[in-house]
């Protein structure tokens, strides 16, 4: 194992660093605010449910008492799906509020309250992944 990784250090060259090494991540704030919605989606939901939802982020306000509010807007493209991301009596979306409110607090250190929209929009683009 040694003589791996001198060989390795061998093989490499100096440079300076591209990236700061204090920065953990290239991703822009708002990257970052849709990915810890989506992660909640794809933890919450199953089957072919979260990759018919699409994320948007539409708000962000930091209020005066520290405390920071996060607006999303999901885009469904069914009233089925609509009906399974809000649950009976919206106890599921309460659940996925909730998990996105710890994980954006623990994230930014600060109370974060969110709100989310679902939007029922059979026409909205998702990203698309897989090239054909």
């Amino acid at each position: 194992m040694e003589e791996l990784q001198e060989y390795i250090l061998s093989q490499a060259r100096r440079m300076d660093w591209e990236v700061h090494p204090e920065i953990k991540s290239n991703q822009s704030e708002i990257d970052r605010v849709q990915e810890i919605m989506k992660q909640a989606i794809y933890r919450n939901y199953f089957y072919e449910v979260p990759y018919q939802v699409g994320v948007d982020w539409t708000g962000w306000v930091p209020k005066t008492n520290g405390e920071l509010l996060v607006d999303y807007k999901l885009h469904v493209p069914r009233n089925s799906t609509k009906g399974i991301i809000l649950g009976e009596k919206g106890r599921i979306i309460k659940g996925l509020r909730e998990e996105v409110e710890a994980n954006l607090s623990k994230h930014y250190q600060k109370p974060v309250k969110v709100w989310i929209e679902v939007v029922l929009e059979r026409n909205y683009a998702l990203p698309t992944f897989i090239s054909r």
